[in-house]
């Protein structure tokens, strides 16, 4: 039940990071994040108050959510990136998200292992019998 915690909330906070990553630099967002952070480990090891967060985050093997966040976001823009519907328009917001991965991520200016669609033509026939299904073979 206890790492339940982490695997419903990490999601919920982290949906739609591509479009808010930017604010996750921000020392009140970063202090609000931590604060959650630190009541999930504290309820998950049962520690005491004056345990530090950074020991329990090591402990539990978490990163901490300011950089869970930003990875997601990284992830998410990749993969739309790959698929061509991320939008290249006004480098402002989280539209930068991609030109900050691309420079600190080097690998990530190489395309993803996407198979493009193939679509295939498929004839159905009916036949009324199989004497007649037969006799169309020959």
């Amino acid at each position: 039940m206890s790492q339940s915690k982490i695997f419903l909330v990490r999601p919920m906070i982290s949906y739609a990071a591509v479009v808010w990553w930017p604010r996750v630099g921000l020392g009140v967002a970063r202090d609000m994040m931590g604060r959650i952070q630190r009541l999930a480990c504290l309820s998950i090891t049962g520690a005491i108050r004056t345990t530090p967060t950074a020991a329990m985050e090591v402990l539990l093997g978490l990163q901490p959510l300011d950089i869970y966040i930003r990875s997601a976001a990284m992830c998410s823009c990749y993969r739309m990136k790959c698929t061509g519907t991320w939008r290249n328009g006004v480098k402002t917001g989280h539209t930068r998200m991609a030109d900050v991965m691309w420079s600190q991520i080097l690998i990530s200016n190489t395309r993803g292992n996407s198979m493009p669609p193939k679509y295939f033509l498929v004839v159905i026939t009916l036949y009324q019998c199989k004497q007649e299904a037969i006799d169309n073979k020959t």
